[in-house]
This record gives structure tokens, C-alpha cells and sequence, in this order.
């Protein structure tokens, strides 16, 4: 039974006690008062709506924004069958479950013991850390098991500086499974081999364990999409230049800049790799992410990776050389 099915059934019950004595005028006024309870009517206000166009041939189109971007897509998810994530983002939460803060700030409280905290942090200078209730909605993600969570707001309230939080602890989450293998390479499964061009490649799967904590950031703003994969890796997104830090006046959160400083300096992962692929002069501290999408872009992050023949910079050449140096006591 679904929701709607449910109100449907209230509204029945209390219909049946109302005019259990009769259909009166007082009785038909109580009904309409059951009746806004459980069904929502539509008021004066302006609402957006969706419009269907029709015009005759070769008349050009007015089409407006009222159209959803996303029909044709839920429809093709839609015929594949029903699943709990796809009602989730379609139906929403129920009313009667959704929690106003401003009347109940407990749940505040309890999201934000020490217990939900989050094991990572996203490596940014010191004054930079989350608000309040940016913390409570990184807390909410990591610890709630719904599939799907929304944050609202409008440009530069904090929405992308919140999600760098989530991906930091989610790097941790997946180091620590990462850390159960007594072997690393046990985290890779062999699934068959692809013959390609009289060369067989074997195809390998990486352990559900680990690859649950992949992230990708979409959007219909391709622009956005891009912005958002090429800051995180450059080292300007971890930390301020150091002329910046001296002109800070207190002396003590001075030394905690110059002290955070070096510990970033010390997160250097393939920063080389990382800059080729941001395709500008800025620094890189990281391979963390790249932007995909169109072809052209998956094209470059494909070279960028593999790199030339005889480039010791390519990020496959420098895994390679790194594999040679660590060994498995330095694993354990």
C-alpha cells in the first residue's frame, strides 16, 4: 500500500464517524477539513508546471524551462522495473516523517556526538572548517543508510566545501578496507581475458569491498561538473601560500598554518600526473580526481595516464617504479 492508498483509507475511516449520526451541515464541514488534512489542494500561489507544446509545421518553438530535464531518463529507469532508490528520489520522504529543527533541535545534538563524526576531513586551511549545519548534513550522510540525501542551498552557501568533507572520509573508509588484505593484490579479481589485436589483456575486478566507495559528480551543468574535478587536485584547494600565513596576526593559529603547511606538503600523490591533467600552470598537490564526461575529455585522462612511450612522468610509469620500491613487509 502506498502512501497515497494510505490517506485514502484515513480519510474513509474518519468519513464513516463523522456521518455516523447523518449528513448534516456541520458533518459536511468537518469532512471538508479531513479532506485538506490528508490531500493536498492546490492554492493561490504561482506554481511551475509541466507544459506539453503543440504547433503546427515548421512554426518555431517557444519551448519554455518548465520541461524537466530528466523524463526521458526516469522513464528509461522506470521500464527496467521498480527499485527502492529510483521511488526514493521520485516519491521523496513522507511528510509525517521529515523533522522541523527549528521546533526540535535534538536531533542536532544527537548527529553531531563524537560517535558520528567523521574519520577524515578534507585537507583545507585551518579557518575553513564546516559550519554547523554543514557538519550536521556530512554527519547525516555518512551515518544515515538512505540511498539517497539532498542539500539546498543557493551559490556560495557551502555545498561544495561540505562535499569535499564526505569524499575525504570516504578515502579513509576505503583505506581501511584496503588495510584488511594481507596481500594488496588480493584486491583485485580476475575476471577473464580480452583478446584484442592477437594480445590478450587480462580483465581484473576490483573487490565490492573497496570499489563501493567510488565517487563520481555529475550534473547537468557540464561546466560545474568540470570546475569541481579540476580544483580538488591543486594544492591552492589544501592550502594557503605562505606569504598568506605570515600576515596572519595570531601568533598561535599562525604556527597551526605554518604546522598544517608541511603535513600538506607531505600529501604529494602523483602531483606531476595530477598537473598534466589540469592542462594550466597551476600546482597540483594530488591525483585525487579528473574531469570526464565527453569523449574528448575521457580520451585525455586515458593518454595522461598511460602517457607516451619513455615517459617517466605518466602516472602507469610511476606506479610501476613505486611497486618496485615498497615491498610486502613494508605492506604489513
Amino acid at each position: 500500500m502506498n502512501q497515497f492508498q494510505k490517506q485514502c483509507k484515513l480519510f474513509e475511516e474518519q468519513t464513516q464517524t463523522i456521518f455516523v449520526n447523518g449528513i448534516t451541515e456541520e458533518a459536511l464541514q468537518e469532512i471538508q477539513k479531513v479532506y485538506q488534512q490528508y490531500f493536498y489542494q492546490f492554492g493561490t500561489d504561482t506554481i511551475s508546471y509541466l507544459e506539453t507544446e503543440v504547433k503546427k509545421i515548421g512554426e518555431q518553438s517557444s519551448s519554455t524551462n518548465f520541461n524537466s530535464f530528466y523524463l526521458n531518463d526516469l522513464a528509461q529507469n522506470v521500464s527496467k522495473g521498480e527499485n527502492e532508490t529510483l521511488r526514493d528520489f521520485i516519491e521523496g520522504v513522507d511528510k509525517n516523517e521529515r523533522i522541523n529543527l527549528s521546533e526540535a533541535p535534538e536531533p542536532i545534538e544527537e548527529i553531531l556526538q563524537p560517535g558520528n563524526m567523521p574519520d577524515g576531513r578534507w585537507p583545507s586551511p585551518v579557518d575553513h572548517r564546516l559550519s554547523l549545519m554543514q557538519q550536521v548534513a556530512v554527519n547525516l550522510f555518512l551515518n544515515d543508510d538512505r540511498k539517497i540525501s539532498s542539500v539546498n542551498g543557493p551559490p556560495g552557501t557551502g555545498k561544495t566545501t561540505l562535499l569535499k568533507d564526505i569524499f575525504a572520509d570516504l578515502v579513509v573508509q576505503r583505506a581501511v578496507e584496503l588495510a584488511k588484505f594481507d596481500v594488496p593484490t588480493k584486491v583485485f579479481h580476475k575476471e577473464g581475458v580480452m583478446k584484442l589485436d592477437n594480445f590478450h589483456y587480462p580483465i581484473y575486478q576490483l573487490d565490492s569491498n573497496v570499489s563501493k566507495f567510488s565517487m563520481v559528480v555529475t550534473s547537468s551543468n557540464n561546466g560545474a561538473v568540470e570546475n569541481i574535478s579540476k580544483e580538488l587536485p591543486q594544492l591552492k584547494e589544501i592550502t594557503r601560500p605562505s606569504e598568506e600565513i605570515e600576515k596572519i596576526k595570531d601568533i598561535k593559529f599562525k604556527d597551526y598554518e605554518k604546522s598544517y603547511a608541511e603535513e600538506a606538503e607531505k600529501l604529494s600523490m602523483y602531483p606531476t600526473v595530477a598537473e598534466n591533467l589540469l592542462g594550466d600552470d597551476s600546482k597540483g598537490w594530488g591525483l585525487f580526481s579528473a574531469a570526464l564526461g565527453k569523449s574528448t575529455n575521457i580520451s585525455d585522462v586515458g593518454w595522461a595516464l598511460q602517457g607516451k612511450n619513455g615517459d617517466e612522468t605518466s602516472f602507469l610509469a610511476q606506479l610501476e617504479k613505486d611497486s618496485k620500491q615498497v615491498t610486502l613487509k613494508d605492506w604489513k
